[in-house]
């Protein structure tokens, strides 16, 4: 039985995704990294992910390393905003500058993994900035593991 996880961790993913998450939901400041660490684990490990949602979720990766994690939470409520009443699935304006997914096959050697997350002592050791290092670090490490999958551009 093979012990690593699609995304190339050396053990499986989902058992502390899940973790992380029920952290977050416990700690209002951990909570402000709720997209980019859904955002990240979706796209390292594409048996979980809906592939009609992947594309923006790259985009979102690439938002919040650009403009940071206030920048990224104030585009989500406006969209949740937008979502609510006559035209669901609103994709922000906001993240059509940004690179789409490259059209190939998921990458499997992610530098990081959601394993990451966790420092010394647990997810929220060092506290919410510590850990939005960590998530930055997570989301640069799947952001550039799409990006060099890809083909380079014709000269």
């Amino acid at each position: 039985m093979d012990s690593t996880c699609e995304c190339g961790a050396v053990s499986p993913c989902v058992d502390v995704w899940h973790a992380a998450l029920a952290e977050e939901q416990a700690d209002p400041e951990m909570y402000a990294w709720h997209n980019p660490l859904v955002c990240s684990f979706l796209l390292q490990h594409p048996s979980q992910r809906d592939e009609r949602y992947a594309d923006t979720q790259f985009r979102w990766l690439q938002l919040f390393l650009n403009r940071g994690i206030e920048a990224l939470n104030a585009v989500a409520r406006r969209t949740v905003s937008r979502n609510r009443g006559s035209s669901p699935d609103v994709v922000p304006p906001e993240l059509a500058g940004y690179h789409p997914l490259p059209d190939v096959p998921s990458p499997t050697g992610f530098r990081l993994s959601v394993h990451h997350l966790r420092g010394p002592g647990g997810f929220t050791a060092g506290g919410a900035a510590a850990y939005g290092r960590r998530m930055t670090e997570l989301a640069r490490a799947t952001v550039d593991a799409w990006l060099d999958a890809a083909p380079s551009p014709p000269r």
